[in-house]
Order: C-alpha cells, then structure tokens, then sequence
C-alpha cells in the first residue's frame, strides 16, 4: 500500500482468478509471469482504518479515533468500521482472528 500526499491510501493487490482464466489471460499475453493486480484507493475515514491496522489497535480503538477524527456517534463509527472491514476481509486483504 501507498499513503498519497493528500493523506488517502492505495492499496495494490493481486487478483484472485480461477485456472481457466488464467490459462486464457496466459494464450493471449506476450509476456510470462505477468500478475494481474487492482488498486484500490481508500477515502479519508478508511485511510485512517487502514494505517491503525497494525497489530496493536482493537477494533474498539480503530471505532473511537474514527468517531473522534470525523465527529461521529460510536454507533455511526461502528457502522462504518465494520463495514468497511468486512469489505476488505471479502476482498482477502485483511485476516480477521
């Protein structure tokens, strides 16, 4: 992942795709080896999730410094927090224990 100058972050990220598609991709492309890769650019609130994902923040931390920095009830930084982890937990770019 990229932190943008404006404070967003970019996160590139292989695609998963199935054998078939990978076999086809691989008849038509000159080159070998070549991943197919997605970005993803994060706004403001999920850039600041993003960065707190360091092994050190429970979720309940990530919820109150997001409810604080956008002015926001706990219950609409819940909301948004979770949702925004299944997200990323549905594209395989964060583990959930």
């Amino acid at each position: 992942w990229e932190l943008l100058e404006n404070g967003e972050v970019i996160i590139e990220y292989p695609l998963q795709l199935k054998p078939f598609f990978i076999q086809l991709i691989s008849r038509f492309r000159k080159t070998r080896e070549q991943k197919l890769t997605k970005k993803l650019q994060l706004d403001t609130v999920g850039s600041l999730v993003w960065q707190m994902f360091d092994g050190h923040n429970d979720v309940k931390k990530i919820i109150q410094a997001v409810a604080k920095e956008k002015n926001l009830s706990l219950q609409e930084a819940e909301v948004s927090v979770t949702i925004f982890i299944r997200q990323l937990g549905r594209r395989g770019l964060l583990l959930i224990r």
